[in-house]
Formats: C-alpha cells, structure tokens, sequence
C-alpha cells in the first residue's frame, strides 16, 4: 500500500513549482490534511463531482489544490492527475474556503 505524500514528504517543491492547473493556469499547492479530510467526508456522502459530472465514490489519499481555491487534483499513487475533466471544482466543497 502506498502511503499518502503527506506521511512520506513525497511531493518535491520543485517539481510543485513547474505544475500549473490546465484550467486556470494558476499554481498549484498540497490540499492540507484537514482540508483533505473535509472533501473526504462529502465524498463519502455523494456530494463530490469532478468536473465532467462524475460522482466521486473514492476517498482522495491526498490532492492539489489552485493556488485561487478553484480547483482539486487528486494525487494517485503519489502522481497528481493534471487532467481538466477529472479535476474537481472546489466551489462544491463546503467549508473548503
């Protein structure tokens, strides 16, 4: 099982630093755990969508966040998904900003 980049320190500063969001261009930064832990709740409660409409079943093990809060990257396998149709609009999640 691999472990969450925020147990193992996994996501390099630099590598961070040349990611950009598909959408909005803007940087990105490491969705905190307690943020982390808040998408999570909604998505076990059905409430999360990417941005294709599909409904989240899966809890995030960890994600990006836009630097402008618009929108999460979830992280599998300590690889951020990048694609815009799988990103997820931050706007959904309440208490997130």
């Amino acid at each position: 099982m691999l472990m969450p980049c925020y147990a193992k320190g996994m996501m390099n500063p630099e590598f961070l630093n040349m990611l950009c969001c598909p959408i909005t261009k803007s940087g990105l930064k490491l969705l905190e755990e307690t943020q982390l832990a808040l998408v999570n709740q909604q998505i076990a409660q059905g409430q999360v969508k990417t941005h294709s409409g599909e409904t989240l079943t899966a809890p995030l093990m960890a994600a990006l966040i836009t630097e402008n809060n618009a929108f999460l990257y979830k992280i599998d396998q300590n690889i951020p998904v990048m694609l815009p149709d799988q990103s997820i609009p931050a706007d959904q999640i309440v208490g997130l900003n």
